[in-house]
């Protein structure tokens, strides 16, 4: 989608896309629960230390990076 110009912004029971400039650009979702929100952060921010970017999901709640 990133390829043909659609940006992903939301996930939930769908997903929510916005009209960008076409990317060549890999996006992942990751279905995982953490029992804590220090885990989550942790999480994210592992993921972020390797250039990777959080757009959408919370503690409880699918990420996609």
């Amino acid at each position: 989608m990133a390829k043909q110009g659609m940006q992903l912004v939301k996930a939930s029971f769908g997903y929510t896309f916005h009209h960008t400039k076409p990317e060549d650009t890999n996006i992942r979702i990751d279905y995982r629960t953490f029992k804590t929100e220090i885990y989550f952060l942790d999480y994210c921010t592992l993921f972020k230390d390797s250039g990777w970017k959080h757009i959408a999901g919370k503690k409880l709640r699918n990420s996609i990076l």
